[in-house]
């Protein structure tokens, strides 16, 4: 039983964007919304296409939702073209509006290109400053994110039986398709795709050890 509260019915993906086919798993992935809310994030998905979804979605103030059973998959990483890793993995998605950019004194998010105002510079504890992928400046974690995201992925691993375990260090940013095609354990969006910025420089790994 889990020791942390899941909300399985706000958000509940119909039954078509999901592949309802019940597969081991050995993959736990980690993913930002680049947004502000789980409400935006499900409303893209519940009738995408392609059916782009993650299982979990964990938001500002430390909620955490089910969208789909975790035994189940939707495609969340490269959609047909990685369907091993799909299907052999767990999404979290976090709430966060991730990349950032500086425009004097302010700091931007997307979307409307980067038009949305996040905050000011001076306030150092709402983003990192590293560069990661061609942007200098990430938005932060909430400290009640910070609190729950260590017992969700403790929730996940021991219930799917998905190793506590993280990529090497010199990994953890890297794309590598073919060393995390064969990596059990966790891992992040940036790992399967070059392109991608989550879960970006601003997420600290000793959350969750």
């Amino acid at each position: 039983m889990s020791l942390i509260a899941i909300d399985t019915t706000k958000f509940k993906l119909p039954e078509g964007q999901y592949v309802k086919e019940a597969t081991k798993k050995d993959l736990l992935v980690l993913h930002f919304t680049a947004g502000g809310s789980a409400a935006s994030a499900f409303n893209t998905w519940k009738n995408d296409k392609d059916r782009v979804a993650t299982a979990f979605i964990l938001v500002f103030d430390g909620s955490i939702y089910l969208t789909s059973a975790p035994k189940y998959d939707a495609f969340h990483l490269v959609f047909k073209r990685t369907w091993k890793n799909d299907q052999r993995s767990i999404a979290i998605e976090i709430a966060n509006f991730g990349p950032l950019k500086k425009d004097g004194e302010k700091l931007y998010s997307w979307p409307n290109n980067y038009k949305n105002f996040y905050c000011n510079a001076s306030e150092a504890y709402k983003y990192t400053n590293r560069s990661f992928r061609g942007f200098d400046y990430f938005a932060a974690f909430t400290e009640s994110q910070i609190k729950k995201i260590g017992g969700l992925v403790e929730h996940i691993t021991t219930t799917y039986n998905i190793p506590k375990v993280l990529p090497p260090v010199e990994y953890r940013e890297k794309y590598d398709p073919t060393y995390f095609s064969n990596w059990t354990g966790i891992a992040s969006h940036q790992n399967y795709r070059p392109d991608k910025l989550d879960i970006g420089p601003a997420f600290n790994f000793d959350w969750i050890v």
